[in-house]
């Protein structure tokens, strides 16, 4: 129980910028067992966005989800945006798979790389944007979070980790096919309890990101720390916009 407890507070503090007053020596079993807490540490998050719902009324629509996606950046830094932005300078650089990861590591960001986070924010403003207007917008904005961080568990058991070392391989290898299925059952199985149309649009959006994991898993012969954070937001963005997509149908 000790070790759960230090692996639910290793990545708390590592996910989110939300102040703990309890610290002790970082351990990497500890850590990598941390990842099972992915969904836990979303729903807290989601539950966190929630207070938003009070002032959308008093504020203007177009300038909501801009203060939307500042609470949120407040809430969980820049770690996962930071891996948006290695991702896309790696792999559309055009180069040999060893060069791709070299890149990807560099703490420099380049042209890709800004593009690749425009692209996110963008879709990120648009997609709440069109969210907001939903009666189901409250559920919506809290299972964004989860799905986001649900989804990179699932794809890290459907993955190999694409270099020797690294902090996040241990992560990826603790996580095995089966620990993926059972979550992705369960995520999609709560969503649908919770509103059908969400439950499909959760399922679609999985699809669609074990799709991208699949093609960058053949890019880069695996996945990396980095690789495990765009996919947390690149999944958020994808899920708000199929599910302003699927609610309009």
């Amino acid at each position: 129980m000790k070790k759960n407890y230090r692996s639910l507070i290793l990545m708390l503090t590592f996910l989110t910028r939300i102040p703990f007053p309890m610290s002790f020596e970082f351990n990497k079993e500890d850590y990598a067992r941390g990842i099972f807490y992915f969904p836990v540490i979303g729903a807290l998050i989601g539950g966190l966005l929630l207070p938003l719902i009070l002032i959308q009324p008093y504020v203007p629509e177009r300038i909501f989800p801009f203060i939307s996606i500042i609470l949120y950046v407040c809430i969980v830094g820049g770690i996962h945006i930071d891996g948006i932005g290695d991702l896309f300078d790696g792999i559309f650089s055009a180069r040999d798979q060893k060069r791709m990861l070299e890149i990807m590591s560099d703490s420099h960001i380049g042209a890709f790389g800004v593009v690749g986070m425009i692209l996110y924010f963008l879709g990120m403003y648009v997609g709440l944007l069109e969210v907001a207007q939903l009666e189901e917008f409250a559920l919506i904005l809290f299972c964004m979070p989860l799905v986001g961080r649900s989804i990179a568990l699932i794809s890290a058991g459907f993955s190999r980790y694409a270099k020797d070392d690294g902090l996040g391989k241990a992560v990826v290898d603790r996580v095995k096919p089966k620990d993926a299925i059972v979550v992705a059952i369960s995520l999609v199985g709560i969503c649908v309890w919770f509103a059908p149309m969400i439950g499909l649009s959760v399922g679609m959006t999985l699809m669609l990101m074990l799709f991208i994991t699949w093609r960058i898993h053949r890019i880069l012969d695996g996945i990396t720390g980095d690789v495990l954070g765009a996919l947390v937001e690149i999944s958020q963005v994808i899920f708000v916009i199929v599910t302003s997509i699927l609610i309009r149908i």
